[in-house]
């Protein structure tokens, strides 16, 4: 008894932690388990119906319960259509049940672990012997990286903004036909001659 308070008492700590203590979770394993014990019940039923072994029932009831459908294997017997209807409804109204909670589950997870790592900036990190906040830290990597950083000779950096390719000048000259079907030997190398040649054209 004392194990199951222990394990209890630890996940309510873990869930705590997250802000996930008011929420209810279904395990994935218990998901996973309904959908495939409904597919096998639906092996049985349709090999029963159809004449068809387990196997070839749990495919049918597998690809079609996944929305997949490739129709190698359909239900041929026309007295057990309306069964094999209500079985295809209700089992697509399980599986997109399951698929939502697992998803829910995952994007509440990913949601509380995004609001722990926001508050990652009020940690302490020890840095030399001195406790410094995270945006300080990142302050001075920044003021450390302009000051010593290395330095491009002959090329602007630009630090904010789209990337811009170094021949956009010549980007916009693209649209022009003569220049697309022609060699490209007669283009100069100097822009203003290649505007006198295109304003010629």
């Amino acid at each position: 008894m004392s194990i199951t308070t222990d394990i209890s008492t630890t996940m309510k700590d873990q869930l705590l932690q997250f802000g996930l203590e008011r929420y209810i979770t279904i395990p994935i394993f218990l998901i996973v388990g309904m959908l495939l014990g409904y597919i096998t019940v639906g092996a049985i039923l349709l090999g029963f119906w159809e004449h068809w072994d387990f196997f070839s029932g749990f495919y049918f009831s597998f690809i079609t319960m996944m929305t997949v459908g490739f129709g190698d294997i359909v239900p041929v017997k026309q007295e057990y259509y309306l069964f094999d209807l209500l079985y295809i409804i209700v089992g697509l109204a399980i599986t997109t049940m399951c698929v939502d909670l697992v998803g829910i589950q995952y994007i509440r997870k990913i949601h509380y672990f995004g609001r722990a790592i926001k508050d990652a900036r009020y940690a302490l990190v020890n840095v030399g012997g001195r406790m410094v906040h995270i945006p300080d830290l990142m302050r001075y990597a920044s003021v450390l990286h302009q000051k010593y950083g290395e330095k491009r000779q002959g090329r602007k950096i630009r630090l904010k903004g789209a990337y811009v390719p170094e021949d956009l000048p010549l980007i916009r000259y693209i649209d022009y036909g003569s220049l697309a079907s022609g060699d490209f030997d007669f283009i100069p190398d100097d822009h203003d001659k290649l505007e006198e040649r295109l304003s010629a054209v």
